[in-house]
């Protein structure tokens, strides 16, 4: 799968064009779903004893964590029209200025949710379960993937300037990369597979961090 050109962009086929943009995009969107089912998967292998915890508390998890990352991601939308419009008007210097400044912003942000999160977790996880070990294994899952945020959000922004300078096709094969990382490492953290530690759903969360 090639990259589009410049040229491509502005003066070829408009509906193969969009296309052959698009394409890569929706396979990494659905690249991004197999993190939460390679976790869970792995964390339903658990003894039986652990596993309907362990299920039950990711289920919960992932809809409040998307909830505090959407309201920080305004800022991402607005910079990736600035990044299009300057590349394709030919202003180089003028999009990589935004870019570096997404980056930058996207440091701030990921910190302020990871605090946000991580403070807030306690208090949100019991307004959906009232099983005392699922909050408290959400809440270990949780409190995790709250504090690898800055580099969620550095790899998210990263992937959207690349793809607002038309490219998306490297970003794809990025989460390909990543997301095959993140099934191979899985059980050897959620079981403590060869040198490593049984973590169980903590392993799960660090995983995700390590690959994202």
């Amino acid at each position: 799968m090639r990259k589009v050109t410049r040229e491509e962009i502005l003066t070829g086929n408009p509906l193969k064009v969009m296309f052959v943009l698009s394409f890569p995009v929706m396979i990494s969107q659905f690249l991004h779903t197999l993190y939460h089912l390679a976790d869970t998967f792995w964390l339903g292998h658990l003894p039986p004893a652990e596993s309907g915890e362990a299920v039950a508390g990711l289920q919960i998890s992932w809809p409040i964590i998307w909830f505090l990352i959407a309201l920080s991601f305004g800022f991402g939308i607005a910079g990736v029209a600035l990044v299009s419009q300057y590349t394709g008007a030919g202003e180089k210097r003028n999009a990589n200025i935004v870019a570096s400044q997404m980056l930058s912003l996207s440091i701030i942000f990921g910190l302020i949710v990871a605090v946000f999160g991580f403070i807030l977790t306690p208090y949100l996880v019991p307004l959906v379960t009232k099983s005392a070990t699922v909050t408290r294994t959400a809440i270990t899952y949780m409190r995790l993937i709250f504090w690898g945020m800055p580099f969620m959000f550095i790899a998210f922004t990263f992937q959207s300037i690349l793809s607002a300078k038309g490219d998306t096709v490297t970003p794809m094969y990025i989460n390909l990369f990543t997301v095959t990382l993140n099934v191979v490492l899985d059980p050897f953290l959620i079981f403590g597979w060869w040198r490593f530690p049984h973590l169980g759903v903590l392993g799960a969360a660090l995983a995700t961090i390590i690959c994202q």
